[in-house]
C-alpha cells in the first residue's frame, strides 16, 4: 500500500510538474497573443490614420478643383457675353456703314446730276 501510494505520488508529481510546463507554455501564447494583437491594432491605427489623411487631402483638392472650375466657368460665360456684345456691335456698325456707303453714293449722284 506504501509503494502504490509513492507511485501514485511520483505520477502526481509528474503530472504536477507537467502541468506547470504546460501553464507556462499557455501563458506565454497568451502573451504572444496579445502581444501581435497589439501590434496588429498598432498597424490598423497607422494605416486608418493614413487614410483618413489621403481622403482630407483628396477633399482639399476636390475643392479646390471646384472652385477653380467654378472660376472657369465663370470667365468663360462672361468672354462669351463679351463675345455676343462685340458681335452685336460689329453687326451695328456693318449696318450703319452699308447705310452711310448708300447715302453716300445718292449724295454722290445728286451732286453729279447738278454738276
Amino acid at each position: 500500500l506504501g509503494e502504490r501510494l509513492e507511485e501514485a505520488g511520483g505520477a502526481t508529481a509528474a503530472q504536477i510538474e507537467l502541468n506547470k510546463k504546460r501553464e507556462s507554455e499557455l501563458s506565454k501564447l497568451r502573451r504572444d497573443l496579445e502581444e501581435s494583437n497589439i501590434q496588429h491594432e498598432s498597424t490598423l491605427s497607422n494605416i486608418r490614420k493614413k487614410h483618413n489623411d489621403a481622403v482630407a487631402e483628396m477633399s482639399e483638392q476636390i475643392d479646390q478643383l471646384n472652385k477653380m472650375k467654378a472660376k472657369a466657368e465663370k470667365d468663360r460665360s462672361q468672354f462669351s457675353s463679351e463675345n455676343n456684345d462685340l458681335r452685336a456691335a460689329m453687326d451695328h456698325m456693318s449696318s450703319e456703314k452699308a447705310a452711310s456707303e448708300k447715302m453716300s453714293k445718292q449724295l454722290q449722284q445728286q451732286l453729279n446730276e447738278v454738276q
